[in-house]
């Protein structure tokens, strides 16, 4: 049974205000080194089938820019679209596979539950959604979304399909469709040892805290069995995407039950993406030209993220940084521990809010911070470890939700950073259910560029306005539409915007931050330092109020060293507060 006509025209009305409003994304061809901007346009049609609404909606990505083979591509995407719908045969195979999804999802919850009688009725059509996902080599990749109601609290339906498109051919082919017994064979071999690993955190038989112990856990052959039992590698989608191949299991398959039905997949490159595109002729036009890695010098510098940070023109000093400029000076190396002691002064009276205590190592590394309240209590904690260069491995927090990043290094570059955080909690079931989130930010280096990624592992990819391009050239540093211009010396002069709002910044002999202006020179930032290049105060004014003033106060004792003094001020009142710095020694 269809819904009824008045609700669907609401649920429309409602699509075309959102999509309207929508922010444009990015999507970069690393190969070709070109960006490009697409945004959302909504198309009603009308049909005229018994299984079809009387009109519905297809959100459609365009090329912003006046592209003509762009724009042929486009309109084709919309004609297969349309077609899938109009013809009966073409629609029954859509509708079977929402409605092989709709019993899949039952079932996993009526085991959630337990005994389910409810009714359902069978997904009915809703609209569709065409969006660009990525661009390798002039080789656009789209996913055409089929989108059903299931009813009975359980979400939207998606059945997908992806599109290799040669805007320069004006060629458009359909992928995916089946997978050989052989291909199946080598996509698991490939990955599920990765899945292995998401596999053991959902199901809490590893804990973030305790990830020295994975490589055991995923060589058990009885681990391997058991989640081999539960993929079907028959129901992957893969397809180019960045740098290299992704494998995903679509959400409401039966493989993504593992993971609350939920979409999840994983990034393959390097030989491994080679190993599976051996498999798939289909996407070596997307792979036609290769990277060209910079020297060993632009990759240094293209990873040092000093030398992008324009965050430092509007902010004090970070903690770490002031250990370097205190009287006297003193060598990370010789610290064995910083605590950072914080109150609030009110009427000639303070009161202890908390501390924060850093530990160092001999090379001068953080490797562990205590986040402790009033009580004195630890509250949250941060573990880091690092590799023989001194290049960070993990960072393992559990101040809120306890989480690790990892980092992931290529031959001497950063390839993959990845966050993981697990969320337990209860829905309406009788089991506990645990949510796993996993992001990964991939690396890819071009001449003199470092173009970077970041996507979901589980549940949407989510990549709108996670892509970004730095660069180097001569003295010029540019991230973000910026770009931080230097002398000889590296002093910074100016900042160049490519878009957005201009920034300008001054600094000294010293190349230390004096006055910035940011958005316009709504926020004003200033800067002031001491006969021993100290700093000594910073303030922050919005719309030319003063709005923030910190005071650097230095003392001899080489153990009790600085105390800053913060005053955060409103329309109402200010609030005054005290970080008092102690210093622990390393023993000889």
């Amino acid at each position: 049974m269809w819904k009824s006509k008045k609700f669907k025209k609401t649920f429309i009305v409602l699509v075309v205000c959102l999509f309207h409003f929508s922010i444009q994304a990015q999507i970069i061809d690393v190969f070709q080194n070109k960006e490009y901007k697409v945004s959302s346009f909504v198309i009603t049609k009308k049909a005229n089938k018994d299984y079809v609404p009387g009109t519905f909606e297809i959100l459609l990505e365009k090329n912003i820019q006046e592209n003509e083979s762009w724009k042929k591509i486009e309109a084709q995407l919309e004609t297969i679209a349309i077609a899938k719908i109009e013809d009966e045969v073409a629609f029954f195979e859509l509708h079977s596979k929402a409605l092989k999804y709709q019993k899949q999802f039952e079932d996993w919850k009526r085991v959630q539950e337990g005994d389910d009688t409810s009714e359902n009725y069978p997904p009915f059509f809703k609209d569709i959604e065409i969006r660009l996902i990525s661009v390798l080599n002039n080789i656009g990749l789209y996913r055409i979304q089929f989108k059903f109601d299931g009813g009975n609290d359980m979400e939207t339906i998606s059945v997908d399909k992806y599109y290799l498109c040669d805007y320069s051919k004006n060629k458009i082919s359909e992928i995916g469709k089946t997978h050989t017994l052989g291909q199946q064979k080598i996509l698991a071999k490939l990955t599920l040892s990765k899945f292995l690993q998401y596999y053991l955190l959902q199901t809490q038989k590893i804990a973030i805290g305790n990830m020295e112990s994975l490589e055991v856990l995923k060589k058990d052959l009885k681990n391997q069995a058991e989640l081999s039992k539960k993929l079907d590698y028959s129901e992957a989608q893969v397809y180019p995407y960045f740098t290299g191949i992704m494998v995903e299991f679509p959400k409401f398959s039966k493989s993504s039950e593992i993971f609350n039905n939920e979409t999840f997949r994983l990034l393959l490159k390097g030989d491994e993406m080679k190993a599976v595109l051996a498999l798939y002729p289909e996407f070596k036009s997307s792979f036609q030209t290769f990277l060209r890695p910079p020297s060993a010098k632009i990759m240094s510098v293209l990873n040092n993220d000093k030398k992008f940070d324009l965050e430092r023109f509007r902010r004090a000093p970070k903690e770490m940084e002031m250990i370097g400029i205190l009287n006297p000076p003193v060598a990370t190396g010789n610290i064995s521990s910083l605590n950072i002691n914080n109150y609030q002064l009110f009427n000639d009276q303070r009161k202890f809010l908390g501390s924060k205590r850093m530990f160092l190592n001999k090379e001068g590394n953080v490797y562990r911070i205590e986040h402790r309240n009033d009580k004195k209590e630890i509250v949250g904690e941060e573990k880091y470890r690092y590799d023989q260069k001194n290049r960070p491995l993990e960072i393992i927090s559990s101040e809120y939700r306890k989480n690790i990043q990892i980092y992931h290094y290529e031959k001497d570059r950063l390839d993959i950073k990845e966050f993981i955080e697990v969320e337990e909690g209860r829905e309406d079931f009788s089991q506990e259910i645990v949510e796993l989130h996993i992001w990964q930010q991939h690396f890819a280096y071009q001449d003199n560029t470092r173009f970077s990624l970041e996507f979901s592992l589980i549940g949407d990819i989510n990549q709108e306005g996670r892509s970004n391009t730095r660069s180097v050239a001569n003295n010029e540093f540019c991230e973000y539409n910026y770009c931080s211009l230097t002398n000889m010396n590296g002093r910074v002069l100016g900042i160049k915007h490519l878009k957005g709002e201009p920034i300008d910044v001054l600094t000294n002999e010293k190349n230390q931050p004096v006055e910035s202006y940011f958005e316009n020179d709504r926020y004003r930032y200033s800067f002031s330092y001491d006969a021993q290049d100290r700093i000594k105060t910073f303030t922050m004014f919005s719309s030319q109020i003063l709005k923030k003033r910190m005071e650097f106060i230095y003392h001899l004792d080489i153990l009790k060293p600085l105390t800053i003094l913060e005053t955060d001020i409103s329309y109402s009142d200010s609030v005054v507060k005290a970080y008092e710095y102690e210093i622990q020694f390393a023993e000889e």
